[in-house]
């Protein structure tokens, strides 16, 4: 996998990005296709293993610029997601019915629950 140089710096943008993406939903008369051309290149970086595509449900897609080992908490009420390290989960086993029929590619460990 591709370490993006200064990780740190990609975090920045892609939450910048996101916030700029959350206005342009609420205004219907924003450009579709400039919101299509960045989905497009956030999915194009997460099949290139420089950001993943974080886990959740429905749309929008949420992307992960943290590709070191690490999990996630995500709150049940409103969807955000918080990273977090646990080496005790990084070493969790891979089940012999997974591991014999499937491929792992990675590994990672999301709670679920609310924010206080």
């Amino acid at each position: 996998m591709v370490q993006p140089p200064f990780p740190h710096l990609l975090t920045q943008k892609i939450d910048k990005l996101s916030k700029h993406f959350q206005k342009f939903k609420k205004d219907k008369h924003s450009s579709m296709g400039l919101l299509k051309a960045v989905n497009r290149t956030l999915l194009t970086f997460a099949e290139n293993g420089i950001i993943h595509v974080v886990e959740g449900y429905g749309d929008p897609k949420r992307f992960d610029p943290v590709i070191s080992p690490h999990h996630h908490f995500r709150c049940l009420s409103c969807n955000k997601i918080i990273d977090f390290s646990e080496k005790s989960y990084d070493k969790l086993n891979v089940p012999a019915e997974i591991q014999n029929n499937y491929v792992v590619l990675y590994k990672r460990v999301i709670i679920e629950g609310l924010c206080d």
